[in-house]
């Protein structure tokens, strides 16, 4: 098994507002990545609740033997717990009012994987050279394209691109989309939109398939990202869980 999770504040932001993590229990992978949004660093601390929230639960409540209905249950119970302790948090402190993150959320086991996101933050798997996008943004600019009224070239520049539909942390209901799929063992990215704004598809494929899903090609993929202009903050987790045996983990 191979995971790696990196952030990075970018060339033009104060603070990162991002928060990410990667972690192994028995044979399974999970990652998740968080792009928050707020005033007074309430994205930085929406984001982070989140990435913990989902860490505490799933240490506590997770065992290899459980079934795929039950653990695509706990993943969405991560979403209930992140919103409940997210919105907790700003009702005690009224300066974080309103503060809340996208999340995207996956689990890979051998032969099978499960990812849940909202909002904007993605999750591919790369397979024949090619990035495949799982997720799809909860964004306005998305519904645009799905209606027909704007081509997926046009989003990327689209002024209102970085509007979502939902957030977590913001609402007392939290409906994140699941996407299950058969797994082979091949690398998997989730990433918030500092990296997908800023790098085509083409080129993170192309990054992973030369490094491999490891700490040098997260590393390649924030620089990319800089490189680029670096607008936001940047994300990354990879993950590839080809043997079902536990590696290291890398920050």
């Amino acid at each position: 098994m191979i995971y790696v999770s990196k952030s990075d504040v970018g060339r033009l932001r104060e603070e990162n507002q991002d928060s990410c993590d990667a972690f192994c229990i028995g044979n399974t992978l999970f990652g998740v990545v968080a792009d928050g949004m707020g005033g007074y660093k309430g994205g930085s601390i929406a984001s982070g609740i989140a990435v913990e929230s989902v860490r505490r639960l799933v240490e506590a409540e997770y065992t290899a033997a459980m079934s795929e209905s039950a653990l695509l249950s706990l993943l969405q119970s991560c979403f209930v717990l992140a919103n409940s302790d997210i919105l907790q948090r700003s009702i005690k402190e009224a300066e974080l009012s309103g503060m809340g993150t996208t999340m995207v959320l996956s689990a890979l086991r051998p032969g099978r994987a499960l990812f849940l996101n909202v909002g904007d933050s993605r999750a591919y798997r790369i397979i024949d050279g090619q990035a495949r996008q799982i997720t799809k943004d909860q964004s306005y600019v998305q519904h645009l394209v799905d209606i027909g009224e704007i081509t997926p070239e046009e989003a990327r520049s689209h002024p209102q691109k970085n509007i979502i539909m939902q957030a977590v942390g913001v609402s007392t209901i939290v409906t994140p989309d699941v996407y299950t799929l058969d797994y082979c063992g091949e690398p998997v990215l989730l990433c918030s939109d500092g990296l997908s704004n800023m790098v085509g598809d083409s080129a993170i494929a192309a990054a992973v398939v030369q490094d491999g899903a490891d700490g040098a090609a997260a590393g390649r993929l924030v620089d990319m990202a800089n490189e680029a202009g670096g607008t936001d903050n940047i994300s990354v987790v990879l993950m590839q869980n080809n043997n079902g045996n536990a590696g290291d983990e890398h920050e």
